[in-house]
C-alpha cells in the first residue's frame, strides 16, 4: 500500500544477481498481507487522495481484497506471467505475459479475489541453470496455468514454459464474477545445434489483440517444429510443449488464459523447436476503459527480479465527504430538561441516515435515534431527546453514506446545569427580619453574594449566646429527590461592609426533610462549619426524599462587627438532586519529603468559590512531574500520591496538579531531590615529563593517583586522559597502570598552555593539571640526538630548539606545584 506511480508503467521491481532459481517463490505483498487475509484500506481525509495497492505471486494462493463503505472506484493493472525461455543458443529472455487494465465502479460489501500469475520456468541451461526436469508452467488463477516445456538431456533441445494467467474476480452479493483475466506468455522453442533459429514463444496481449500472438516457429522447411496458436487449446491451461525427435528442438509451452495457448511443435534431426502460443485475456462488461498490452517484461528484463511473475496493482477512489453540520433546539438545559430537536443538515442530494449518540463516555455512547436523509435534512423530531448528567455533553451525528457520498460524522456540545430544586421557592423561617434588604425570600433567588439592599437573609432579634436554635425551611412544591444543598455565607464584596466573611454562618446544624412540613427526618448533621471561605458544598451519603427541606440551626456563628449579638445569616439556599461539583480557583499542591527520593504529594483547593479551603477533589485531580522517568503512585482515594524520583536524574523538578473537571484548574509545586553524595576517590594529575618532537610535537608523560579513603590508595585509576588548548581538545589517550602518554602534533611557534584531564571512572573523580610548552623555531641541522624532559634543576650543557615550562594544579583538590625542566641534549652536541 502507498505505492504510487503512473499506472501505464510496469511496478518497480528490485535488481539481482544471477538468476539460479526456477521456480517462482512467493513473495511478500506490498499491501502487507499475510497468507490470504484480508487488505484494508483506510479511508484519505481528501476526496481526491488514493492508495496504490500491488499483489504478486504468493504461491498458489488467492488473495483477498476487501472493499470499505468510502471506496468509489478502482483502477486496476492485471499482468500475466511471462513466458521461459529456451535452454540454448539463444539470448532471448521468453515472452511477454498480458497486461490488462481498466476501471470498476465499486459497492459497499463488494471483495475482490485475486490470483497472481506465475512465470513459467526456463528451459534448463538458460543462464546456466540446471533443471534436470521438465519445465513447469507458471501458476494461474483458474486452472489457467501455463503449459509445461518439454525437457531433453541436451539442454539446447529443452523448451520454455508457458506462464500463468492472473485473474481478479468480483463477489459481489454473493454472486462471484470474473471481471479481468491477463493471459500468461508462451514458452520459446528448443533451439537445437540451429542457432539461427527458434521458435519464440507468442507476447499476450501482443498488439492490443485479446487472444494474444502465435508461437513462432522454429528451423524454416520440413524439419523444423511450429509455432503453438495463440488461444489454441481446448482450456483455459496452455497446452505442453512437443518434444522433437532426433535432435530436433522441443515446442514451448502454451501460455495460460482465457483458453490457453496450444504448444509449440517439435522439431526434427537439428532444427529448432516451435514456440508455445499466447493464452488470451478478457474483460467483463462492468469494467470500462478497458485495455490490453504486452507487460514488456521477461527473463532478461533490467532491474526486474527473477522471474518475471505477474502482478495486480489496485488504486483506489475514494466517495467525497460531505459536509455536515448539527444542530439542537437548545444547547444549554437543566438538569433533567430535553434538548428538544436535533438535526443534521447535507447535501441536497444525499440519501441514506443519520444516527445521533451522546458520546460524551466514547467507551459507552448512548443511541439518542435514527433519522432519513430527505432534501438534506435529517431531524430527530421528538418532544424529548433527554440528556442525563450534569457538564458538558458532546452529541455526534453519524451518516451513513450513499452511493455518491463517503460516510461522515459531526459534532455538537451542549450543557447541562444542575437544576436548583428551590429557586424561586417559598421561604419559613423561625424568624426573619424583612426590611433594609433583608428578607427570607432571597435565599431562594439564585443569589452568590451579599450586596447593599440586597444582603440576604437573618434571624432577628440577635441572640445573646451561639447556643441559640434557629432554622430556615423551603417548599420545593412537591415531593424531590434531594442529593444536597449548598449554603452561600455572607462575603466581604464592594458593596457590602468589609469584615463580614462568613459572619451569621452556623457553626453546626443539621439538614432535614419533610413531607408535609410539619414531622421532620434528619438527613445529615454537622458541627465545626464555617463560612469564611465562600459558599459551601453539602452532599448527602445518601439521598433524600421530601417536599420540604430545613435548615435547623443549633449553634449560631460568628457575628458581623458592630452587631449586638448572634444571629443566623446567609444569602443564599440551594437544593439539588445531583450537586454541581465546586470549582477552585487554584489547587494548592504541597510536598512533605520526609522519603527524599519517594515524597509525598498533597492537593487541595486554594481560594475557592464553592469549596473551602483544604476540601480534596480526590481521583477528579492528575498528577504529573515534570520528569517523565518519575513513577506516579496515587493512594486508593486519590487522597495523596507518591512519586518515586528518576534518581538517575538528580535535578529540580516541578510536580502539576490539575483539576480534570469543568472547568479544568491547575496548581504546582518545585520539589529539589536530595544530591547523591558522591563516593568515589579523588585523584590528582602530575605531568611526569615531556619529550619534544620534531620542531611542533610534543610527548607528555602524565600519571594520575588516587588521594582519598574511600578507596584503597593502592587501587591504580583507570579510564581516559586528554588534552585541551582552551576548549579545544587536541588529543586523548587511556590510562594504563595509572599512567597515560599523549602525543600532541602540529603545534606552532609560541607558548602553549595545555590542560591534562582525567576524565574519571566509576570509582575514581575526575581531576587535571596544567602544563605550559614554549615551543621556538628548529636549529637548521637536523639533530642526531633524541630529547627528553627531566626534573629538577640540574645543570644542562647545551640548550637549543625549545623550553619547557610545567605548572601542575588541581584546583578542585586544592593542591599545586610549579616545576621547571630543561631540554637536555643526550650526546655530542652540534655548534
Amino acid at each position: 500500500m502507498g505505492i504510487h506511480r503512473n499506472m501505464g508503467e510496469p511496478p518497480h521491481r528490485r535488481a539481482s544477481g544471477p538468476a539460479s532459481k526456477v521456480r517462482a517463490v512467493a513473495a511478500a505483498l506490498t499491501v502487507g498481507l499475510v497468507g490470504a487475509v484480508t487488505a484494508v484500506v483506510s479511508s484519505p481525509t481528501s476526496a481526491a487522495a488514493g492508495d496504490s495497492m500491488v499483489f504478486q505471486v504468493d504461491g498458489e494462493t488467492v488473495q483477498t481484497f476487501t472493499v470499505l463503505p468510502n471506496m468509489q472506484s478502482l483502477q486496476f493493472q492485471a499482468a500475466g506471467g511471462g513466458g521461459g525461455p529456451s535452454g540454448g543458443y539463444t539470448i532471448s529472455g521468453g515472452s511477454w505475459g498480458a497486461l490488462v487494465t481498466g476501471t470498476l465502479a465499486l459497492e459497499p460489501g463488494d471483495e475482490l479475489l485475486i490470483s497472481v500469475g506465475a512465470a513459467g520456468e526456463p528451459a534448463s541451461g538458460w543462464d546456466d541453470a540446471s533443471n534436470p526436469h521438465p519445465p513447469l508452467g507458471g501458476w494461474g488463477g483458474l486452472g489457467a496455468s501455463g503449459g509445461n516445456g518439454a525437457w531433453d538431456s541436451l539442454e539446447e533441445r529443452t523448451s520454455g514454459a508457458g506462464g500463468g494467467a492472473t485473474t481478479i474476480q468480483l463477489v459481489r452479493g454473493g454472486v462471484t464474477t470474473t471481471i479481468a483475466l491477463a493471459g500468461g506468455g508462451g514458452g520459446a522453442g528448443g533451439s537445437s545445434s540451429d542457432p539461427d533459429h527458434f521458435g519464440l514463444g507468442g507476447n499476450a496481449g501482443y498488439e492490443g489483440r485479446w487472444t494474444g500472438e502465435d508461437g513462432h516457429h522454429g528451423t524454416v522447411g520440413p524439419l523444423g517444429g511450429s509455432g503453438g496458436a495463440a488461444a489454441g487449446a481446448a482450456t483455459s491451461e496452455g497446452e505442453s510443449g512437443h518434444g522433437g525427435t532426433d535432435l530436433g528442438g522441443s515446442g514451448g509451452g502454451g501460455g495460460g488464459g482465457v483458453k490457453g495457448g496450444a504448444g509449440g511443435g517439435g522439431a526434427q534431426g537439428v532444427s529448432a523447436g516451435g514456440g508455445g502460443g499466447a493464452g488470451s485475456s478478457m474483460v467483463d462488461s462492468l469494467v470500462t476503459g478497458a485495455s490490453i498490452a504486452p507487460t514488456g517484461v521477461d527473463f532478461s528484463t533490467n532491474g526486474w527480479d527473477y522471474p518475471p511473475n505477474g502482478w495486480v496493482e489496485l488504486v483506489v477512489t475514494y466517495k467525497p465527504a460531505p459536509t455536515m453540520n448539527v444542530a439542537v433546539e437548545s444547547a444549554s438545559i437543566l438538569e433533567g430538561g430535553s434538548i428538544g430537536w436535533v438535526a443534521a443538515s447535507l447535501p441536497d442530494d444525499a440519501t441514506g441516515t443519520v444516527d445521533f449518540s451522546d458520546v460524551t463516555n466514547a467507551s459507552s455512547p448512548i443511541p439518542l435515534g435514527s433519522a432519513t436523509v430527505s432534501d438534506g435534512l435529517a431531524m430527530l423530531a421528538q418532544i424529548s431527546v433527554p440528556v442525563t448528567g450534569l457538564g458538558t455533553h458532546t452529541i455526534q451525528a453519524s451518516y451513513s453514506g450513499d452511493p455518491a457520498y463517503a460516510t461522515a460524522t459531526a459534532t455538537i456540545t451542549i450543557s447541562v446545569s444542575a437544576n436548583d430544586l428551590a429557586l424561586g421557592k417559598t421561604v419559613t423561617a423561625s424568624s426573619s427580619f424583612e426590611a433594609n434588604g433583608w428578607s427570607a425570600q432571597y435565599l431562594t433567588q439564585g443569589n452568590t453574594q451579599s450586596e447593599v439592599g440586597h444582603y440576604g437573609f437573618t434571624t432577628d432579634p440577635a441572640s445573646p449566646t451561639q447556643d441559640a436554635e434557629a432554622w430556615v425551611s423551603v417548599d420545593l412544591g412537591g415531593e424531590q429527590s434531594v442529593g444536597g444543598v449548598i449554603l452561600v455565607p455572607r462575603s466581604t464584596t464592594a458593596t457590602d461592609p468589609a469584615n463580614v466573611d462568613g459572619a451569621g454562618y452556623p457553626q453546626a446544624f443539621r439538614i432535614d426533610v419533610s413531607d408535609d412540613g410539619a414531622s421532620w427526618t434528619t438527613v445529615e448533621t454537622y458541627t465545626n462549619q464555617s463560612g469564611d471561605h465562600g459558599a459551601r458544598t453539602y452532599v448527602f451519603d445518601t439521598p433524600a426524599t421530601g417536599r420540604y427541606v430545613r435548615v435547623f440551626v443549633t449553634e449560631l456563628g460568628p457575628e458581623a462587627a458592630g452587631d449586638d449579638g448572634y444571629r443566623f445569616q446567609l444569602v443564599g439556599l440551594q437544593v439539588y438532586t445531583d450537586v454541581p461539583a465546586a470549582a477552585p480557583a487554584s489547587l494548592d499542591v504541597t510536598v512533605d519529603a520526609t522519603d527524599a527520593w519517594a515524597p509525598l504529594v498533597d492537593v487541595a483547593a486554594l481560594d475557592v468559590y464553592g469549596v473551602p479551603t483544604g476540601q480534596s477533589f480526590g481521583c477528579d485531580v492528575a498528577l504529573t512531574s515534570s520528569d517523565s522517568v518519575d513513577r506516579i503512585l496515587p493512594a486508593a482515594d486519590c487522597s495523596s500520591w507518591t512519586v518515586e524520583l528518576d534518581e538517575l536524574n538528580p535535578a529540580s523538578r516541578t510536580f502539576t496538579a490539575t483539576l480534570t473537571t469543568d472547568p479544568s484548574v491547575t496548581g504546582t509545586a518545585a520539589y529539589e531531590p536530595p544530591s547523591a553524595p558522591d563516593e568515589r576517590a579523588a585523584t590528582v594529575v602530575a605531568v611526569r615529563d615531556a619529550r619534544l618532537v620534531g620542531d611542533s610535537g610534543v610527548v607528555i608523560h602524565a600519571d594520575v593517583a588516587a588521594a582519598a579513603t574511600q578507596i584503597s590508595a593502592a587501587a591504580v585509576p583507570l579510564g581516559t586522559m586528554r588534552v585541551l588548548e582552551g576548549d579545544t581538545e587536541l588529543v586523548r589517550a587511556d590510562v594504563q597502570e595509572g599512567t597515560a602518554t599523549l602525543a600532541v602534533e602540529n603545534l606552532r611557534p609560541g607558548i602553549h598552555r595545555l590542560r591534562l584531564e582525567y576524565l574519571g571512572s566509576a570509582e575514581h573523580l575526575p581531576s587535571s593539571a596544567e602544563v605550559t610548552i614554549q615551543v621556538r623555531g628548529a636549529d637548521t641541522s637536523p639533530p642526531t640526538t633524541s630529547l627528553a624532559a627531566t626534573g629538577g634543576e640540574a645543570p644542562v650543557a647545551t640548550l637549543w630548539l625549545a623550553a619547557v615550562v610545567l605548572t601542575l594544579g588541581a584546583a578542585s583538590l586544592g593542591w599545586s606545584a610549579v616545576r621547571r625542566a630543561r631540554v637536555r641534549v643526550e650526546g655530542p652536541a652540534h655548534d
